[in-house]
Formats: C-alpha cells, sequence, structure tokens
C-alpha cells in the first residue's frame, strides 16, 4: 500500500538519475510525478498505482529501491518509517505507525507502551515545511487530539463506550464554527440497518485495497464440482480447491456471540483497541489534513472506521489460529487507513451510500471512490 510521498527536487533529481536496474528505472518513471508550482522543499510526490499500492513495493511487502540499490536511495519520508515526524514547526509530534506489525505487538502486549513523552529526535534527511505549508490551526488540532487519546484509553470504559463518548465531545473544540463545526450524526450500535452500512463499506475497501481483500471474503460451502476446480473470487484471491467465497454477509445475532468470542480468546483486547485508535489519532494527526473534511464528519469516520475492524475481526475469527493472525489482519487494516488517502475516499463512500437510499443492496458497486 502507500500514500503519495511528497518529496523535496533534490531527491527528485538524484531519483531520476539513479543508476539502477531496467525493472526498476521503469517503476520509479511510472512513480514520481512533478508537483505543479511545487517548492525546493515539495517538488514532487511518489505516487501510488491504481490500486494504492506503492510502484515500488515488492510481492513480500518489501522495498525494491531499498533493496537494489541500498537504505540510503531511500526519500526522508520512507527512511522514517514507520516512524512518522510532524514537519509543521507548531507541531513537534512523532509516532510509530499502527501498519508496522511490531508496533501492534508492543500494543497489544504492554499497556505502557504507548505513552506521550517529551525527547530529542532529530531527522536530519527531513526539513520542516515551509511557513505556506503550515497549518493555522495546529494548536487547535492538537488539543482535540490529545482529548481524543486520553477518551480511548480511559480504561473504566469498554471500548464500544469509548467511541460512542468520541460523538460527543468534537463540538468543545476550538475551531471556527462557521470553517470546521459539523454534526457528526453517529449512531453507535449494530442494528441491521447499520450492518448494511458496514457491509457496503467493508465489501468497497475489500474491492478498492488490495491489503484487506483477503478479510473481505469468507467461506461459504463447496463447489458443485469439488476436487478438480479453484475458485477464484471477484477480488482475484484463489481460494482452496471446492471452495466458493463470497462477501462478507454479517448479521447482528451472528457478531455479537463472534465479537464476544474474540475479546475471550485475546486477553485485553478492548485495551488493545483502545490503544491502537489512540495511536492512530496521534499518527494521522487527527482530524486530518484534508480541510474539505470538517471535524464532525473526521469524527465519524473515525469511530466507523473501528466499527469496520471488529466486525472484520468478528468475521474472520475462524481463520484465527494464533495472535499473528490476528496482527496481520490489524496492519492490513491500518495500511489501508494510515498508508492511503483513506479517510478522503470512504467520505465520498459513505455519502454515495447515504444518498442512494433506494439501493437497498449492500452489496452493490461502489459509484464513487
Amino acid at each position: 500500500m502507500g500514500l503519495a510521498v511528497g518529496i523535496t527536487m533534490k531527491e527528485y533529481f538524484r531519483l531520476n538519475a539513479l543508476d539502477c536496474s531496467p525493472k526498476l528505472r521503469r517503476l520509479l518513471d511510472d512513480a514520481l510525478v512533478r508537483i505543479p508550482g511545487g517548492t525546493e522543499e515539495l517538488y514532487a510526490r511518489i505516487e501510488p498505482d491504481y490500486l494504492g499500492r506503492c510502484h515500488l513495493l515488492s510481492e513480500e511487502g518489501l522495498c525494491l529501491l531499498q533493496k537494489e540499490c541500498g537504505f540510503d536511495a531511500l526519500t526522508g519520508v520512507c527512511a522514517c518509517f514507520p516512524r512518522s515526524p510532524r514537519r509543521d514547526p507548531a507541531v513537534l509530534e512523532c509516532s510509530c505507525s499502527n501498519a508496522c506489525e511490531a508496533t501492534l505487538r508492543l500494543l497489544l502486549h504492554d499497556k505502557d507502551a504507548m505513552s506521550l513523552t517529551t525527547a530529542g529526535l532529530e531527522f536530519s534527511n527531513l526539513s520542516p515545511y515551509p511557513a505556506s505549508m503550515c497549518d493555522p490551526f495546529a494548536a487547535s488540532k492538537t488539543k482535540i487530539r490529545l482529548r481524543f487519546m486520553e477518551a480511548l484509553t480511559d480504561t473504566s470504559l469498554t471500548f464500544h463506550d469509548r467511541i460512542t463518548h468520541l460523538s460527543d465531545m468534537y463540538d468543545h473544540s476550538e475551531y471556527e464554527p462557521t470553517e470546521y463545526e459539523q454534526k457528526s450524526d453517529y449512531e453507535p450500535g449494530f442494528t441491521p440497518e447499520r450492518f448494511a452500512f458496514l457491509s457496503c463499506l467493508i465489501n468497497w475497501c475489500g474491492k478498492s485495497y488490495e491489503s484487506l481483500a483477503p478479510y473481505t471474503v469468507w467461506n461459504l460451502g463447496a463447489c458443485q464440482d469439488s476436487g478438480s476446480i479453484s475458485c477464484e473470487n471477484s477480488y482475484g484471491i484463489s481460494a482452496p480447491d471446492n471452495v466458493i467465497r463470497v462477501p462478507i454477509r454479517f448479521t447482528e445475532e451472528a457478531f455479537i456471540p463472534a465479537i464476544t468470542a474474540v475479546h475471550e480468546r485475546f486477553r485485553g483486547f478492548d485495551d488493545f483497541l483502545g490503544r491502537v485508535f489512540a495511536n492512530d489519532v496521534f499518527y494521522r494527526g487527527f482530524p486530518f489534513e484534508d480541510t474539505n473534511i470538517r471535524l464532525g464528519e473526521a469524527v465519524r469516520i473515525l469511530c466507523c472506521s473501528a466499527d469496520i475492524l471488529l466486525v472484520l475481526c468478528a468475521a474472520n475469527l475462524g481463520a484465527f489460529s494464533s495472535e499473528d493472525d490476528l496482527i496481520d489482519l490489524f496492519a492490513a487494516f491500518f495500511r489501508m487507513v494510515e498508508l492511503t488517502d483513506f479517510q478522503h475516499n470512504i467520505s465520498i463512500r459513505m455519502r454515495a451510500y447515504e444518498n442512494d437510499n433506494s439501493d437497498d443492496d449492500p452489496d452493490a458497486t461502489p459509484t464513487a471512490s
């Protein structure tokens, strides 16, 4: 997976002049895109392909640029991963991505793995953003971010209650109301209508994001012609012989016992979820850099993302043979959420679903991306 990675003028011309194999050169030519009117600090981007996957990512999930040319060939942003230092001088923050399995394991096993601390860090390969790129609302966003992190890690509440309370907190922000306030309209609880909505979003995620596709399908039953037939679903994922895979269809009745079993199998699951989403809030600089997504909508996207992950955990419980399988699902989910323009895309998908109430089929092909 991959976001569009901003690079400097120096990095752009260095990559264009890089001595590398013909295969890597073709991939770099596809990936490197100049920004019209770009500055010396932000001159071009390493763009992902149409599936949201980085052109330079191997089938094993490794960086082909680093594999062939070494660590020093990486751009400043890529060299820092999974760390994400803020480049706005008004927001001196650094965190680690949930897309990294090692980060998730720490959050799962160590209740003190995520804490706010002050330390001197140096990222010599990154330069601060110029004043024109700095966020004038950075201080207000930081206060919201810290408030939400505190709510998400409140161990006196269940994770469901923590998420529910987030929708009541956004209106206490210090943003200009005319600029940023918007009703979140988040209704907690897994009603049949809510499940239809989540099912649509989950199927869209599976079709749009490669990392999550294997988790949005499940075993339905045997093919009529067993043995010699190898089935392949609509996502292009090959299933074992004589098995059909279909989009998830989950009901409230199936969800409750399944998610209860997940909690029983993985001790401290609620608090793990809280730490993971608190870390996500900090990593992504909630409430997002996209000014087209207002604060109320950002809260709704965050709550909806948590619901999607819960349904995925419940629906895939039968495939969890070990803790590693749970970590793999979380890593795949957050590669979608943190390493692509997910919040923008799902915002469009949510609006499209709600504006088209005449189509009650939760598996309908999305009309927006």
